[in-house]
């Protein structure tokens, strides 16, 4: 499955952690403060190969650290294809400043189109 080839990638490479849903804030657990979320926002297939696109938001206390943890994660897409046989290429669609109307937590988003191949 492509999130966890991601979810994987990310988290054994970033320098903060990354989730494929926001942590939770209560309990026993805490908002880590910096970090990053994804998620699979389309799909497409022809034959076995397979077109999706994912949002990338980067979370930090300041707009700028959030700015550098998508720099961070724009190198490591880029360099997706060269480091697995799932993925064939991975472009960057846009990144803008994406900071949380509601809470006005900063955050940073990069869209990335990725052409992968379907699971078995």
């Amino acid at each position: 499955m492509i999130e966890e080839t991601i979810f994987d990638y990310l988290n054994d490479n970033a320098s903060v952690p990354w989730f494929a849903m926001r942590p939770p804030t209560t309990g026993d657990h805490t908002d880590p403060g910096t970090y990053g979320l994804f998620e699979k926002t389309n799909s497409t297939k022809t034959d076995h190969v397979v077109t999706s696109t994912f949002a990338f938001q980067s979370y930090a206390p300041t707009l700028l650290e959030a700015a550098q943890i998508s720099a961070e994660l724009r190198q490591l897409m880029e360099d997706l294809p060269n480091v697995t046989t799932e993925v064939s290429k991975a472009q960057l669609s846009g990144e803008y400043n994406f900071t949380n109307t509601a809470d006005k937590q900063p955050r940073y988003q990069a869209v990335f189109t990725l052409v992968h191949f379907e699971d078995f």
